[in-house]
């Protein structure tokens, strides 16, 4: 088994169930959502095939032009990482931004167990309240109230359509960590842990690994495999994944091009 292209089509497949509308192209996807315009993973392009010489950097953005010339930002997915470091270039000079999203899957015991009795499954609406506090502290600077609503939209979205299941953990019962499992409608499938976090003053506690375990705990129970969990590349919880025991499976590479409003 492929693991990363594993864990890259069930991500993609999330978005596509999430999406209200879907094009499929040679290269890839289109996936849109009209009531919320502004949230990248729900209107992007993802080129998911191998990318051949002929489609060069500014193919990309005609693309992308095309496919999301409606909307104030162009963003671009590119599962074949090894394709996107020949395009970074002439996109950076073009004024997109480049992220990196690096896959890892559970293949390892941890380094130590989770704290017991502070993480615990949670109905819909304790965990959207969470998650609405975790996007307060997380808004950008400047960034519009609406932001972490949109955000807790953008995961309903996903949840709607694909089986999820959240968890939370805290401590004197005050909830301060979260995240959603993500699980295959087959049993035995992939699972994808994702939207990891704790608020500010709750952490290095350990509501972090506590949460993870928990999801961890339920996929197992689901027979899930791989159970995956993405991480930005330049950013902490990478490491604290790899304590838990998963490793680096590969990278995918989106660019983003955001215009004035």
């Amino acid at each position: 088994m492929d693991t990363l292209a594993t864990a890259l089509a069930f991500d993609r497949s999330l978005r596509i169930r999430a999406a209200r509308r879907t094009v499929r192209l040679p290269h890839g996807v289109v996936v849109l959502h009209d009531q919320l315009r502004t949230i990248y993973h729900l209107n992007s392009l993802t080129l998911d095939a191998p990318l051949t010489p002929e489609l060069d950097p500014e193919d990309i953005i005609s693309l992308a032009d095309h496919w999301l010339g409606h909307l104030r930002h162009r963003h671009v997915v590119l599962d074949d990482a090894g394709a996107a470091e020949a395009v970074v270039p002439a996109l950076t000079r073009a004024g997109w931004s480049e992220q990196r999203t690096v896959f890892m899957a559970l293949e390892r015991d941890p380094d130590r167990p989770a704290r017991p009795g502070i993480a615990r499954e949670v109905d819909t609406p304790t965990l959207r309240a969470l998650e609405l506090r975790l996007g307060e502290e997380e808004r950008p600077l400047g960034g519009g109230p609406r932001i972490p609503q949109l955000i807790v939209e953008s995961m309903d979205a996903l949840r709607a359509h694909t089986h999820a299941r959240g968890f939370a953990a805290g401590e004197n019962g005050d909830l301060a960590a979260a995240c959603t499992l993500f699980l295959d409608r087959s049993r035995g499938g992939p699972a994808l842990i994702d939207n990891v976090g704790t608020l500010r003053a709750s952490r290095r506690r350990g509501l972090g690994r506590a949460v993870v375990t928990a999801a961890i705990d339920v996929a197992r129970a689901h027979g899930c495999d791989p159970i995956v969990i993405p991480a930005d590349l330049d950013d902490w919880p990478k490491e604290l994944y790899e304590r838990m025991g998963f490793v680096q499976l590969g990278v995918q590479v989106a660019f983003t091009l955001a215009r004035a409003e």
